[in-house]
């Protein structure tokens, strides 16, 4: 009796060791996929590049493009620009309309492929082709228009690269200051038909009643 009461009280201990790893496993899992939706910084300051198997499936703002041939062969962006933003910060734009500190935009650039479809001519998406980061930190970029900072990870097929350090503001910046502004949280919210109707919305929330 007393071995089977010891096997029956040491096979508890087992199971509640067990479910007690499983659950801090769990935890660890979403712990990791939290930070992976904020922005993560070498020891000498640089961005890490965002993992595209994630970003890739958070809400996708927009795709706006401005191909060569609008362009006169010679657009500064000619490629699609594929923006997404991690769930959260998508939840805390709704409520304001404006991103909340720690936000990170993933802009993946994507070239102009076919320009035929069965439905028509158009333009439609060939191959990844570069990744460009917005980051609102307000610890990391004090200095800036409402704390963004912007980081290029090559324009080219991926991997892209794994790290790298803010534009100089003339690079980037400068466009976002005098084509976005400040009413649109230095963001091309404009070209972000989801964007705009959220902004809509806070906007008609907070209008005082007539």
């Amino acid at each position: 009796m007393r071995r089977f009461n010891s096997w029956i009280v040491g096979g508890v201990v087992v199971g509640a060791l067990a479910g007690a790893a499983a659950l801090m496993a769990a935890a660890g899992e979403q712990m990791s996929l939290a930070d992976a939706t904020k922005p993560q910084y070498t020891a000498d300051g640089k961005l890490k590049s965002p993992d595209p198997a994630i970003f890739r499936e958070w809400v996708q703002l927009g795709t706006p493009v401005t191909p060569n041939d609008q362009n006169n062969g010679v657009a500064a962006f000619p490629e699609f620009h594929n923006t997404y933003v991690a769930p959260w910060a998508w939840a805390e734009f709704k409520k304001n309309g404006v991103w909340p500190d720690g936000t990170v935009l993933a802009k993946e650039l994507v070239l102009v492929g076919e320009k035929q479809a069965s439905s028509g001519k158009g333009y439609f998406g060939g191959e990844f082709h570069g990744l460009d980061v917005a980051v609102k930190d307000s610890k990391k970029n004090p200095e800036t228009p409402n704390n963004w900072a912007y980081y290029n990870f090559n324009h080219a097929a991926p991997p892209y690269a794994p790290e790298a350090a803010a534009q100089p503001k003339a690079n980037c910046s400068s466009c976002h200051e005098a084509n976005a502004g400040p009413a649109d949280d230095y963001t091309f919210i404009k070209y972000y038909p989801i964007a705009r109707e959220a902004k809509a919305k806070v906007k008609a929330k907070s209008a005082p009643a007539k």
